[in-house]
């Protein structure tokens, strides 16, 4: 992937980041979910219901706003112990900073035994079924940033570059966006796979003041070491 035409101090890690959540938002859509939909504000009393066991399950986080839930909604977090964003019950919660629709606004329950494994390659392990195109573009991005990730970053100042200054005219650039700004593309093959059967627990809420629409009651959900949980 690539970003064009950001700030010179813009973060690397951040563009990463942000390439990877939406990837991972797209595989997490992908698995068997079951659903619920709570009435808004509810969604950790659904968690508590549920009484997940902190050691076999994570609680992944799509868009909702914790501060919102313990300042207004009297909900204890605790604070992080490892590299979560802080824990419910015991639980830890990891936040993921994407809109993605298909999942966005909600809370996931995942097994820790189905936690997704990551795997970086080099573009050269797959040249044999590279476009010439694509060719073109990895070899002209020189050497990677991080060899072992495999991550590759070219820095263009279009003021430098003739060709990249016209495209960038082309696209609707301005002199002075042209003059205070860079092509900055950072590139990478990166692969999330989870466990063949791996099954999530989706949870969201309806919007405020809401009328209408399927909405789960909170006595109706099934704690999970039920039958009817997952």
């Amino acid at each position: 992937s690539s970003s064009h035409y950001v700030n010179a101090d813009s973060i690397t890690g951040e563009f990463i980041a942000r390439e990877y959540y939406l990837h991972f938002s797209t595989k997490i859509a992908m698995l068997e979910t079951k659903q619920y939909k709570v009435n808004n504000g509810l969604l950790f009393d659904a968690i508590k219901k549920l009484n997940p066991n902190p050691n076999d399950y994570v609680i992944l986080n799509f868009g909702i706003n914790i501060d919102f839930y313990k300042n207004y909604k009297g909900i204890t977090f605790e604070s992080a112990t490892d590299n979560e964003d802080c824990k419910f019950d015991g639980i830890p919660i990891y936040r993921f900073n994407t809109s993605y629709p298909p999942i966005q606004h909600s809370l996931i329950l995942l097994k820790r035994e189905n936690l997704p494994m990551v795997k970086h390659k080099d573009y050269s392990e797959i040249a044999g079924v590279l476009t010439n195109e694509s060719k073109i573009h990895w070899e002209s991005m020189g050497n990677p940033i991080d060899k072992e990730l495999h991550i590759y970053c070219k820095v263009t100042d279009l003021n430098n570059d003739e060709n990249a200054k016209n495209e960038s005219q082309k696209n609707g650039k301005t002199e002075e966006e042209i003059k205070n700004k860079i092509e900055y593309d950072v590139d990478f093959l990166g692969y999330i796979w989870f466990k063949k059967g791996t099954k999530l627990i989706r949870i969201t809420e309806s919007y405020p003041f809401q009328e209408g629409g399927e909405i789960d009651q909170i006595e109706d959900i099934n704690p999970l070491e039920s039958k009817q949980g997952i």
